[in-house]
């Protein structure tokens, strides 16, 4: 039994792995592998790797959270839809990160905050900053949008399904059969008959696929309805 109980639980922890990874972590396990082989390419290039090494990996971690607290703030304002929520948490976000990366690149280098390395601490650092948050959010907006889009146009594709079940409803293509055939039979031996009847099969079609979809209907045009499917029914039992 305890086999079996463990069988399950193996079982029960792929299938979440796996709807996991099909609700999108392969793209952010991908995007975190690029964006790793990138600083792991920059620093085995250089001479200098193993001073590198810790720089690079605090720039990797802010980068990260850079990008994905820009996903977060353009997903809350995808819901709430408030610009002056969005526009300031930018600023606080931006101000945020780049004060980390100031103050981070000021321990790891020992540097001082003139000339050319204050450009560098407040210019350079608040741009990555600012383009990483920028694109985090991008990227959810542009997800967001085509998963509205998707879903638009699995709606109207249920929408048209379930029109054409409505008319399949309606119109019985076992009755149109029939009638088609009954129309070729009279066609051959007694085709004078085929206009008037064409006209009663057109307004009964025009009647289910158009009439029917109001609310009310004129009692006239309902008996209008039968009289032409009995007449048309009646070339077969005549």
């Amino acid at each position: 039994m305890v086999k079996f109980k463990d069988i399950r639980l193996v079982k029960l922890r792929a299938d979440y792995f796996t709807k996991q990874f099909e609700k999108g972590i392969r793209i952010h396990l991908f995007f975190c592998l690029a964006l790793l082989f990138v600083f792991v390419f920059i620093i085995f290039s250089s001479r200098y790797a193993i001073s590198l090494i810790p720089r690079a990996i605090f720039s990797y971690i802010l980068l990260l959270a850079c990008a994905y607290t820009g996903r977060w703030i353009c997903r809350r304002w995808l819901r709430k839809d408030n610009w002056i929520v969005l526009v300031v948490s930018y600023i606080l976000a931006a101000g945020f990160f780049s004060l980390i990366g100031a103050a981070g690149y000021m321990y790891f280098l020992n540097l001082e905050p003139e000339g050319n390395t204050a450009v560098f601490l407040f210019v350079t650092i608040p741009g990555f900053v600012i383009l990483f948050l920028v694109g985090g959010g991008f990227v959810a907006v542009s997800r967001t949008a085509r998963r509205e889009q998707i879903h638009r146009l699995l709606i109207s594709q249920q929408q048209k399904e379930s029109e054409l079940s409505l008319l399949l409803s309606q119109l019985s293509p076992h009755f149109l059969f029939n009638t088609m055939n009954n129309l070729y039979g009279l066609a051959i031996t007694q085709h004078e008959k085929i206009p008037s009847l064409l006209l009663k099969l057109s307004g009964l079609l025009r009647y289910a696929v158009y009439e029917t979809r109001q609310e009310f209907v004129s009692l006239n045009d309902e008996l209008d309805y039968i009289r032409n499917y009995i007449e048309l029914e009646s070339i077969r039992i005549d």
